[in-house]
């Protein structure tokens, strides 16, 4: 059972009709606090970067962008998945296809097909097209968090970075709902789709619940400083309450993220996770597998 919000993916389509993000300060972005002048509403960066996609989908709305977001969310797609993915001819789809290889933004492998016969060529995304994808300020993030490094050690670091996170806590908990785990998980993917993460609902009887994600607006922040990525996961278990374990699977330009979760569900709901249990930190989080 898949659970998704591609109808929540547009930020315009969600924060700036609801006056409480005015109301909370989410979004009102300075240095010192929420202190922006009565009625101002500042965009934060994260969300920003999400505009300039949404943006960029608006003013591309040829197949061209439409197959780039599909390669997103997969690890590889034939010409006859796509076309039927676009409800477009094979030779359109294909047209497109060749085009965006010709300037680098897609290469191929062959693969088998399960049947036996001939591998079928699939389409990929290169790391070219990275560019277009929520960055969160990685750059001025870095060289903060270098700075810091250099003056108060090593150990300065991971409370920094949980300082943030609690501050990002505290927004989400403003507009997070639901009665059980299932929908609060459903109200944080559409808050961080919103912030480029590309994020919907699964849920798997052998895995369990989840957040799958396609896109990490940090990962150039986790290159330099990965403990980023169990500060996050942990910072989500909190929100939600439940014990959450971040597992990540990468192929070439492809990521998909699962926040797996685990949690005996106070409020009446039976929706837990059936996959086993790790030991797990006092904030709920189950630390980080990477799989390639």
């Amino acid at each position: 059972m898949t659970y998704d919000f591609e109808q929540f993916s547009r930020a315009d389509d969600y924060y700036p009709t609801h006056s409480s993000l005015h109301d909370s300060g989410f979004g009102k972005s300075s240095p010192a606090g929420y202190d922006a002048p009565p009625g101002a509403f500042c965009v934060p960066l994260f969300f920003m970067s999400s505009l300039f996609t949404n943006i960029l989908k608006d003013i591309a709305r040829q197949p061209v962008m439409e197959i780039i977001l599909l390669l997103k969310k997969q690890s590889g797609m034939a010409v006859n998945e796509l076309s039927a993915a676009l409800g477009m001819s094979y030779m359109g789809t294909k047209q497109h296809c060749v085009f965006l290889e010709k300037h680098g933004y897609l290469d191929t492998e062959r693969r088998s097909n399960g049947m036996g016969g001939r591998p079928e060529k699939v389409y990929r995304l290169t790391h070219k097209l990275g560019h277009i994808f929520p960055r969160c300020g990685s750059d001025i993030a870095i060289d903060i968090l270098e700075a810091t490094e250099s003056v108060y050690g090593a150990t300065s670091i991971e409370p920094l970075l949980r300082q943030h996170f609690s501050k990002r806590i505290a927004r989400y908990q403003v507009f997070l709902s639901g009665r059980n785990l299932l929908e609060r998980a459903q109200s944080l993917a559409r808050l961080r789709t919103i912030e480029g993460c590309m994020s919907h609902c699964e849920f798997d009887p052998h895995k369990g619940l989840g957040l799958v994600e396609y896109h990490s607006p940090i990962v150039e922040i986790a290159r330099r400083y990965p403990v980023i990525y169990q500060v996050e996961a942990e910072a989500l278990g909190r929100v939600l309450g439940c014990t959450v374990k971040r597992v990540e699977f990468t192929e070439e330009a492809f990521s998909r993220i699962e926040f797996r979760m685990r949690s005996l569900d106070a409020s009446g709901g039976n929706l837990t996770s059936s996959a086993p249990m790790e030991r797990s930190s006092d904030h709920g989080a189950q630390g980080i597998a990477v799989m390639s």
